[in-house]
């Protein structure tokens, strides 16, 4: 296919309803208008990157997209973005569409002031963008699992009765020793205390203040975000569990509900902890544990770095990867924004599940 078929152009505010037909058309999903302009209209950063490939019948045949936002590098506010909703229509791959509308959209986002990019590709398109559009893996994002109801989780992963008795059996003997250890961090824990938030406040601010020199790398949390995300999001619902101690707020996690593969599970979306916040992530997830019990989840599911610092805290905590299907981690840098690439590519990050586009 030659470049007179098509032509390369930005995206705008009005192309929403195409690109949404689009989307529908490669991955056979339905995403309203008004997602559609919460997640690339109405964030933090007003900054629209897309690039479109249109034949001269004005039809996208091809979208790159790149979502800014806030991010955090050493502790220091630096504007990046996150790499989302690759597509081309079938009729229209292998023909080079992908990398010029990513290449042209990295020349836009440079120009805006970009300078960290984070996706989270698909298996399909993750040789693109790492062999030919020069991303950098770095420690993959995978789910860490607790198990509330092992009979029917077995039941939604073995059709063989002898097995799912067995795996029975050895879930019950799991959870018991889970059980024992959890009450002895609830005793460890007892002065932290647990409560539902009604809205991201001042609190939030101050904690994001507090804990941003944890991590290397990662989204910029403070209540802007955190309401843009979790409260203000369409079609979904999420709760808001917060940690004191005294008056003071150490700790925070965000939930939600899913259906994956017959099984109801709780999400924890998001979390932040003080730094040594054992006994904050003791608490939180015991809190939330009461909750998904109380609503028959079967399972909990968290997506964290393993080079996160809550990941051998959630471990600890009874949680496993059973399953480790997980999504790759790919950087770029934009120029030289902090150091070089390769200064942030195996620190210590911090991105969680809702740091990508499906929760």
């Amino acid at each position: 296919m030659s470049q007179s078929e098509y032509y390369l152009r930005e995206g705008n505010a009005n192309d929403g309803p195409k690109i949404i037909e689009l989307f529908r058309l490669v991955f056979g999903e339905i995403r309203t208008l008004e997602e559609w302009r919460w997640r690339f209209l109405d964030g933090p950063v007003k900054q629209l990157l897309i690039m479109l490939a249109l034949d001269h019948s004005e039809n996208i045949v091809a979208h790159y997209a790149l979502h800014p936002v806030w991010m955090t590098y050493r502790g220091k506010k630096e504007l990046g973005a996150q790499s989302l909703d690759t597509m081309v229509l079938p009729e229209f791959r292998r023909k080079g569409l992908f990398g010029e509308t990513a290449s042209s959209c990295y020349k836009l986002a440079e120009k805006n002031g970009i300078k960290l990019l984070y996706g989270l590709p698909n298996e399909q398109s993750y040789p693109v963008f790492v062999k030919r559009l020069g991303w950098t893996e770095t420690t993959n994002l995978l789910p860490l699992y607790y198990i509330l109801n092992p009979q029917n989780v077995i039941r939604s992963r073995l059709s063989n009765q002898a097995g799912s008795f067995l795996l029975k059996r050895l879930f019950t003997a799991w959870l018991q020793f889970k059980k024992r250890a959890k009450v002895r961090h609830s005793k460890r824990a007892s002065f932290i205390k647990v409560r539902q938030a009604s809205e991201f406040g001042e609190a939030f601010d101050a904690l994001w203040s507090e804990c941003r020199s944890q991590f290397l790398f990662g989204v910029w949390k403070d209540s802007k975000y955190l309401k843009w995300r979790y409260s203000d999001i369409p079609r979904k619902e999420h709760q808001v569990l917060q940690a004191f101690h005294g008056d003071r707020m150490i700790g925070f996690m965000v939930i939600g509900y899913i259906r994956e593969n017959g099984l109801h599970v709780g999400i924890i979306a998001d979390l932040l902890v003080c730094e040594s916040g054992e006994e904050a992530i003791n608490a939180l997830i015991e809190a939330a544990h009461s909750i998904f019990k109380a609503s028959r989840m079967d399972m909990v599911k968290v997506f964290l770095l393993e080079n996160s610092p809550y990941w051998n805290l959630f471990r600890s905590e009874g949680f496993s990867n059973f399953w480790r299907q997980g999504s790759h981690t790919i950087i770029k840098s934009l120029g030289d924004p902090a150091g070089g690439e390769r200064s942030f590519v195996d620190g210590e990050w911090h991105l969680t599940g809702g740091d990508t586009d499906s929760l």
